[in-house]
């Protein structure tokens, strides 16, 4: 059976989560392109998600992530034939594992990232469709949370601000990332819930 291959976008603190293992899914917009093939009220029909343009179960998602390029290098558009997997070759490094104390001479945006250089894979094992709304604790944690311990009340934080409530943070997240109308999580939109298994290239 053909593996399908699909780009997807992540964060530079998303992948970290991606490489620390707290991120195991990811929830996307169903968009109007979508909702032409599937219907105005999807529902998580085997019809439906087979219709997934992200792909079905067994299906691949190459990762696409912000990089720095340094002293002026340019990242090659095509992959060079001593590519053994490190970027640092060619005067660039992943944003999610550069060193905070080093400039970079320009920035290259997920979006033009190419295929050649992807270093983090998913696996997809599980694909439903629901209301963002509906998430629970459990899959909210999943979505990448840093979860901080402490005396019989714990702390969740996508970044710098930690709230008591999982779903609340996750909340906050996905504001932050979705904020035209009818994306909100007030809006409460039809999301894709991907979830994968994550390789390490």
């Amino acid at each position: 059976m053909l593996v399908k291959e699909t780009p997807i976008i992540f964060s530079t603190q998303m992948v970290q989560a991606l490489l620390d293992g707290r991120k195991t899914q990811t929830r996307r917009l169903v968009k109007g392109e979508d909702l032409d093939l599937i219907g105005r009220s999807p529902k998580a029909t085997e019809n439906s998600i087979n219709l997934c343009r992200f792909g079905k179960v067994g299906d691949r998602l190459w990762v696409r992530e912000k990089i720095y390029c340094f002293d002026d290098h340019k990242l090659p558009k095509e992959c060079p034939t001593d590519f053994d997997g490190n970027l640092n070759n060619y005067g660039c490094t992943y944003a999610s594992i550069a060193r905070e104390d080093i400039c970079p001479s320009s920035v290259i945006s997920p979006i033009y990232m190419p295929r050649w250089c992807c270093g983090i894979e998913l696996v997809l094992t599980e694909m439903s469709i629901e209301r963002v709304g509906d998430i629970s604790d459990c899959d909210a944690i999943s979505e990448g949370l840093k979860i901080e311990r402490g005396k019989g009340l714990d702390r969740y934080s996508y970044g710098s601000r930690e709230y008591f409530d999982p779903q609340y943070a996750f909340r906050m997240l996905w504001n932050s990332i979705n904020s035209k109308d009818g994306t909100t999580f007030t809006d409460n939109p039809w999301v894709w819930v991907l979830k994968f298994e994550v390789e390490i290239k």
